[in-house]
């Protein structure tokens, strides 16, 4: 049988979330404040407003130029089996920038003067002296000095740049030697050395690679070779 409906229930009033939901929440606000906005105050000042020093700026690297302290002469010499390379071009640089020389001296360039010269005139050397290689492009010459050295080329040969230098108030006599890669050939350099050494009254300084062994103990794996600077007096 149809009954009349009833009335309707009315809605239950939502309640107010009090207690550990609400505070979790207050306190997870607390937590995490928003950002303040950033300021424009250099690092400076606000190391200055602290009491603290100001912060200095980075030093800037070495320059190819840069003047050394010490009063000595830096003399730097490699062999570099030629210049063509473009590494090796690098690895001089790095060793110029490194060591600041105020004399470089270049062997086994292996190429001619105008390409060797493209290559080394900006590490600031103000005056150059090369060598032309010999047949085939092997060997090769170069000799590059800053303005506050004086240098006067004597002589020179493929295995040789003979010179007197002249370095605050000082003078003497410096061969920057290349001795021979054939053993042959290395006697005739050490008697060409000896004929400069009989015409020196001064201070006499030799540098360079002499392509030579005092005993086979500084020579590792290879045939064994009769030392040649014995014989040279």
């Amino acid at each position: 049988m149809w009954s009349p409906p009833g009335p309707k229930k009315a809605a239950a009033i939502p309640k107010v979330l009090n207690g550990a939901c609400s505070k979790k929440r207050k306190f997870i606000t607390f937590q995490n404040p928003p950002a303040r906005p950033p300021t424009s105050t250099p690092s400076s000042s606000r190391q200055l407003a602290k009491g603290l020093p100001p912060i200095a700026p980075p030093k800037s690297k070495p320059d190819f130029h840069t003047p050394r302290k010490s009063s000595s002469l830096a003399v730097v010499g490699w062999y570099c089996c030629g210049l063509g390379n473009p590494k090796t071009v690098q690895r001089v640089k790095e060793l110029v920038k490194a060591c600041s020389p105020d004399i470089l001296f270049l062997m086994e360039t292996e190429n001619q003067d105008i390409f060797v010269m493209n290559e080394i005139q900006d590490m600031y050397f103000d005056s150059h002296f090369l060598f032309s290689p010999h047949g085939h492009g092997g060997g090769g010459l170069a000799l590059s000095w800053k303005n506050h050295v004086d240098v006067q080329v004597f002589s020179t040969s493929h295995n040789f740049i003979d010179t007197r230098i002249s370095f605050k108030g000082l003078q003497f006599y410096c061969t920057f030697v290349y001795g021979a890669p054939q053993v042959a050939n290395r006697q005739g350099v050490w008697d060409k050395l000896a004929s400069l050494c009989a015409s020196r009254t001064g201070p006499w300084y030799l540098t360079g690679d002499f392509n030579e062994i005092i005993n086979n103990n500084e020579k590792s794996g290879g045939e064994k070779e009769a030392p040649m600077l014995s014989t040279a007096d």
